[in-house]
């Protein structure tokens, strides 16, 4: 290995302990393991699991063995120098050889980072192996491999022709960087520099042939590296700079913003004009932003149906105005007629209670600031690494945004086909296990990657953050993750064992021992694949479906949970957003969500979702729902003016606009290009939308018995088509919110209302056809276009000519 015999790195020293028993050597062994996490920074599970996803199953025994015989052939006369010598001629050697030559190089220096696995005892444990990488990988780092090759890779990019062995240079240096990056110290502030993430954030947006999964999966891990994960304490700093109070994470509390204290001393300083409002940090401004102007996400992402419209009152004869409306007008005559008698005790106790809760988050400071045209000068170290990525990438976040979207798009499963992989097919079976998981690692990837800028952003400044998420909404992110959630079985998505661990790459640790046949192939550096290996793989067993309570599949788990808090944080606050949401049908995977995963930090996003579009779901769909009303009233924090349950037909389009207005006042100072053309982006993402969803097959899935304790008590889902009889002492309200499985399932099934014999019709015959045809209406409904004129009666079908006259509680 890359170390040297008399020394021994500082992760590796376990004391004076004598291997004197059985027992005693596995002692050892696990504060090795320990040792070695604290170096690394991450669970060893964790960090074999990354291996595993970032190599490919297929020709994954070719591939090693040619970087093995490239180490053999570069090194064959050089018996006696070591590997630490070795490194560093490579490097050197690298900098200035021929162009034939470099594939040679770089395929050696990746068997070295490998932990050279064909010496000493690296292949007789997994922990061995990976203490070998970490070794090599940290010497390696001291020798500045990651540092040139970082600057090799961009200029190797640029160069022409990429043919077949310029690929796999590219393929080969991803593999180096990746590997270097996961077994170095995270601590290290000097790992990469600080132009490193700009410039792959740049190769990303390119549209180059190189391997996207290797691509996304470095530049993830570059992030990390380089920003971290943790903002809490860079948001500390930040309210402590603005003269903010700390956050008070003790127990809940009601909260309320600055917006609310405006809105209620708006509403009654024309009324109690003697009444004092406390001083409000909240800056208005004549922005001259046309609010009448329609947004990208408004004319290129149309949804198939509007929302239900709220029952609005029926004029009546005569002109003359309804009882609705005139207690309206009534009301709006009596709040602008000034009170005589002073300000009563209850306005001025609810003005301190604003008072008392007040939250001024960072974000709304910011806003503050921006209307007013000032700022503040921040200075923190992570901030500075922001700023000088934002100030590097911002004209390239189109790009990015449109790139990473088209890989959504090409993982995106088609509707129509399966959701499994036929496990059955023998001849193809690592192809296909490596289909099924590079699709799932791809979409985690891209969510962690958009998680994570829009994060960072947003602590940096919020004007930032406010830009990405505007180019995300305007590239139809919106419509691209719930037609996602709803293509996916949501139920067993966490439960599926999608892997092939005969495949994977610690799986071939017995078949790694290159250096038994004694011998190495002179085309060791040709990209061919057709180097005859005996593989002792078992065949894959099925993706079987276990507990519910048993989680398998962590990307599936990180890809849904970071769908969530992307659509929370692009929606919070934003009406408009909230209500293209609800035209989007996305509160159909949201209940999923709600109810596969009680009490889950899922269910939490989940409901915040579908509390800010209820105001836009009409009353119907409110009292069909209560149960989810329930849910969000339990599990989501209300504020003091939060009026999520009002009706709305429409969200003001004045926030929107009046935000886009800042942001490109604030990028002024950049230099931003946002003419990009996403048209073939918006027509694939359309298309998608547009494809009918088909019944997701039933898998088997062994559910634990629960105990009925009421609200939490779980409903049994039938997937019969067999009349369904009522129980009058069954709680009805349990049926009115069940999975929905019928709203997206388009079963191709005969009429149930053609070739009936009336003269031989029976009761239960007519109560199963009239149950076929209430499972097969609201699919009809989704599947319809809104052009379609042949569906207007069904789309208008709760639209009546005269529609009830509702009071303002919403009677009749």
């Amino acid at each position: 290995m890359l170390q040297t015999e008399s020394t021994q790195p500082a992760w590796q020293h376990c004391g004076d302990i004598t291997l004197v028993s059985k027992n005693e050597s596995v002692r050892v062994e696990t504060k090795s393991t320990i040792l070695l996490e604290a170096h690394v920074g991450m669970n060893v599970d964790n960090l074999k699991q990354e291996i595993n996803d970032f190599f490919d199953y297929t020709n994954l025994l070719s591939t090693l063995k040619e970087y093995y015989n490239a180490y053999q052939q570069y090194f064959e006369s050089q018996q006696e120098q070591t590997d630490s010598v070795r490194v560093e001629m490579l490097m050197d050697d690298l900098d200035r050889c021929k162009q034939q030559d470099r594939l040679l190089i770089m395929q050696s220096i990746a068997y070295i980072v490998l932990g050279s696995f064909c010496s000493g005892d690296a292949l007789k444990h997994e922990t061995k192996f990976i203490e070998a990488m970490v070794a090599n990988s940290s010497a390696a780092h001291k020798a500045g491999v990651i540092e040139r090759l970082f600057k090799h890779l961009f200029d190797y990019t640029r160069e022409l022709p990429k043919d077949d062995e310029h690929h796999t240079l590219i393929d080969t240096c991803l593999t180096v960087l990746y590997i270097s990056l996961i077994t170095c110290d995270h601590g290290n502030p000097s790992l990469i520099d600080n132009d490193v993430p700009a410039l792959l954030i740049k190769l990303t947006a390119e549209s180059t042939p190189f391997p996207k999964k290797k691509l996304l999966l470095l530049l993830h891990k570059t992030l990390i590296v380089h920003l971290g994960q943790d903002a809490k304490s860079v948001k500390a700093h930040l309210r402590q700079l603005y003269g903010l109070p700390p956050v008070n994470n003790k127990g809940y509390s009601l909260k309320s913003r600055p917006k609310d204290m405006y809105d209620f001393y708006d509403e009654i300083k024309d009324k109690y004009t003697s009444y004092v409002s406390p001083q409000l940090d909240m800056a208005e401004t004549n922005d001259p932003s046309d609010t009448t102007m329609d947004f990208p996400f408004h004319t290129l992402f149309q949804p198939n149906m509007p929302a239900p419209s709220t029952p609005k009152a029926a004029p009546t004869k005569g002109g003359e105005l309804s009882t609705l409306e005139y207690k309206r007008e009534i009301e709006k005559q009596q709040s602008s007629t000034p009170f005589a008698l002073g300000t009563p005790n209850a306005i001025k106790e609810a003005g301190q209670l604003y008072a008392s809760c007040m939250y001024v988050s960072i974000s709304e400071h910011q806003i503050t600031q921006a209307k007013l045209g000032q700022s503040t000068t921040v200075e923190h170290p992570v901030l500075n690494k922001i700023d000088q990525l934002y100030s590097a990438v911002v004209s390239d976040l189109p790009n990015l945004v449109n790139m990473l979207l088209q890989q959504l798009v090409i993982v995106a499963p088609v509707p129509q086909a399966p959701t499994l992989t036929d496990w059955n097919d023998t001849l193809n079976e690592h192809e296909h296990a490596d289909s099924v998981r590079n699709r799932e690692i791809i979409r985690s990837t891209v969510s962690s990657i958009l998680l994570l800028l829009l994060k960072w952003f947003k602590t940096c400044h919020v004007m930032k953050f406010e830009y990405l998420s505007q180019l995300l909404v305007d590239s139809g992110y919106l419509m691209l993750s719930t037609r996602a959630f709803m293509i996916d079985d949501l139920k067993t998505i966490y439960h599926v064992r999608t892997d092939g661990e005969s495949y994977s790459f610690f799986a071939q640790l017995p078949h790694m021992d290159f250096s038994v046949d004694g011998a190495f192939l002179s085309s060791a550096c040709s990209t061919s694949s057709s180097l005859s290996l005996s593989y002792s793989w078992d065949p894959p067993t099925s993706p079987s479906i276990e507990s519910v309570g048993t989680l398998i599949n962590e990307r599936n788990r990180s890809w849904v949970l970071e769908t969530l808090n992307i659509l929370q944080m692009l929606t919070k606050g934003k009406s408009v957003r909230s209500k293209l949401l609800a035209q989007y049908k996305a509160w159909i995977p949201l209940k999923r969500i709600a109810k596969n995963y009680k009490d889950s930090i899922e269910e939490l996003y989940a409901l915040k979702l579908l509390k800010n579009q209820v105001q836009f779901l009409g009353l119907a769909w409110r009292s069909d729902n209560m149960k989810t009303i329930s849910s969000i009233s339990r599990r989501c924090p209300i504020g003091l003016r939060d009026e999520w349950l009002s009706q709305c037909d429409d969200g003001p389009l004045k926030p929107e606009a009046t935000m886009r207005w800042l942001v490109n006042a604030y990028h002024k100072q950049y230099q931003t290009d946002t003419h990009v053309d996403n048209t073939q982006l918006a027509k694939d993402i359309n298309h998608l939308f547009k494809q009918p969803l088909k019944r997701l097959e039933k898998l088997q899935v062994a559910e634990p018995a629960a105990e009925l304790d009421g609200w939490n008590a779980p409903s049994q889902i039938i997937y019969t088509n067999a009349p369904r009889k009522r129980n009058m002492n069954h709680d009805h309200s349990e049926d009115m919110d069940t999975d929905d499985e019928e709203e997206c399932a388009g079963k191709e099934e005969e009429d149930p209302l053609s070739n009936i014999d009336w003269g031989t019709l029976t009761e239960d015959e007519l109560e199963a056809r009239l149950n076929l045809v209430d499972e097969q209406t609201v699919p009809r409904w989704m599947s319809s276009d809104i052009n379609d004129t042949s569906d207007w009666k069904v789309l208008n079908a709760l639209e009546d000519e005269n529609p009830p006259v509702y009071d303002e509680e919403g009677w009749l």
